[in-house]
Parts: structure tokens; C-alpha cells; sequence
């Protein structure tokens, strides 16, 4: 990918109020871990490290129903709340 790719991205993302965390992978060290054989492809992994949704081409970050489905998703696969031991 080169510097102008990059850089499109990075407006479109702040253009579109995106924040998600952004890999630019050009020496490929995630591509092949994570079989990523065409661009753009979304994940988004869980805090045990395990992919739990991913999606393929363009997305639309900004609908609502996307944003609404996504949470939902990231509510399911949160982990449990560990108890206070003071409680």
C-alpha cells in the first residue's frame, strides 16, 4: 500500500468520525496470520483474542444500524465482570 493509499484512508476515517483501531500491514506480517487475501477486511476480536465477526469490502461505519449491531455483538462477547472481593 502506498503513502497516498494510507493517506486516503486516514481522511476518510477522520472525515467519517471513525475511531477504530487502523492496521496498515504493508510488510504482510498480519495478512497471512488473519487470511486476509483482499482489502478491506474488518474484524473484530474479542479480549480472549479470538476473532468473532469480520467483514469484507467497504463498509459503512457511520449507520446507525451498523453501529447498533456491532455493540450488541461487542456486549455478547464481553467478558464477565469480575467480583469485588470487598463486596
Amino acid at each position: 500500500q502506498s503513502a497516498e493509499d494510507r493517506e486516503g484512508a486516514r481522511v476518510f476515517l477522520e472525515e467519517n468520525q471513525i475511531v477504530l483501531p487502523t492496521i496498515f500491514d504493508k510488510d504482510h506480517q498480519i495478512k497471512t496470520p488473519f487470511g486476509v487475501n483482499e482489502y478491506p477486511k474488518h474484524f473484530l476480536i474479542n479480549p480472549a483474542g479470538i476473532i468473532v465477526w469480520e467483514a469484507l469490502g467497504a463498509y459503512r461505519w457511520t449507520d446507525p444500524t451498523v453501529r447498533d449491531e456491532l455493540v450488541k455483538l461487542m456486549e455478547l462477547q464481553a467478558p464477565e465482570p469480575i467480583a469485588d472481593p470487598e463486596e
